[in-house]
């Protein structure tokens, strides 16, 4: 049994080599999330990666508006300072534990690569062929939108008020954010499963 409550990839303190000027995060839901909800919790997205959201019923992503990413997370410091980073990574993990409190989380993935050693992220890399596979196949069988290339619905007047729909290119960039030998896991048929799911994406393994 497990003390972690959802799969969290990219926990721990963020690889300062990595840090770049724009960062995304992925939210996959154990239960649809409602449109008055989605509202709610995009009000609390901190602020690094807030911006363009985009929803299904059960994924949602957050990008940062601009090249904001990395001068959110070091404030004051300087790059690479180690207590900057890990506020930074009690900052998000506070955020997506209370999130998981109100809508429970199958996966988490978080906005920038951290440093091996988090056990949280360990064992959420060692499950991924359980549950992040998994739902990505159905999703892509039940959300033929995100299959298709941007549909540019979101209102970039007023970016954090409105969001667009979970499309292509949320869907590349989460896959490309998962370690594809761990979602396929041990064996031939995991690494077939991934290879086609990588192929409904237009993306290659």
């Amino acid at each position: 049994m497990s003390d972690f409550p959802f799969l969290y990839l990219d926990h721990g303190r963020p690889n300062p080599d990595l840090v770049d000027k724009v960062g995304m995060v992925a939210l996959a839901f154990a239960q649809p999330v409602s449109v008055p909800d989605r509202l709610k919790l995009q009000a609390t997205v901190p602020d690094a990666f807030a911006g363009f959201f985009k929803w299904s019923d059960v994924l949602f992503t957050s990008e940062s508006m601009s090249d904001v990413f990395s001068a959110v997370v070091y404030g004051d410091a300087d790059e690479g300072d180690e207590q900057a980073l890990d506020a930074f990574a009690n900052e998000v993990e506070t955020w997506i534990r209370g999130v998981h409190a109100k809508h429970p989380l199958l996966f988490f993935v978080g906005p920038t690569p951290a440093l091996p050693g988090s056990a949280w992220a360990d064992w959420s890399q060692s499950r991924a062929s359980e549950v992040v596979l998994p739902f990505l196949e159905k999703y892509a069988d039940t959300h033929p939108e995100a299959l298709l290339a941007d549909d540019d619905d979101n209102d970039t007047s007023e970016p954090m008020a409105n969001f667009g729909r979970v499309d292509l290119a949320q869907m590349q960039v989460l896959l490309r954010s998962i370690d594809s030998e761990r979602l396929a896991g041990s064996g031939a048929e995991g690494k077939a499963r991934v290879k086609k799911l990588l192929a409904r994406f237009a993306m290659k393994d």
